[in-house]
């Protein structure tokens, strides 16, 4: 579930960016308020449920590509990562099910 939490943050980390470079017009200073908050999208990783940068970096490219709409964003991935988890675990259940179902070829 890390992986959600670390998405959502890229989420609000793009609104921050996006939000700020609104506010103020010049293209040196948006340019160091990308650098600054890109530096604390990795700080961030500290916590072990911020810890995955790349779904941190996924979460705000994302938003970005969507032109701010977060809302669809973040429930986008946080779908996404539901039907992983469910993806993965049903897999695994699928190959232990068929796995005690094989016999060996050679007795």
């Amino acid at each position: 579930m890390g992986s959600i939490a670390s998405n959502i943050s890229g989420v609000v980390w793009a609104m921050v960016m996006i939000y700020a470079s609104t506010i103020i017009e010049s293209s040196v200073i948006n340019y160091v308020i990308i650098a600054v908050v890109s530096f604390l999208m990795c700080a961030q990783a500290h916590k072990k449920w911020l810890a995955y940068i790349p779904g941190t970096f996924i979460g705000a490219c994302t938003t970005f590509a969507a032109d701010g709409n977060w809302k669809v964003v973040a429930i986008s991935l946080f779908v996404g990562a539901l039907m992983g988890y469910a993806m993965k675990h049903s897999g695994l259940y699928l190959h232990l099910f068929l796995k005690k179902k094989s016999r060996p070829l050679i007795t």
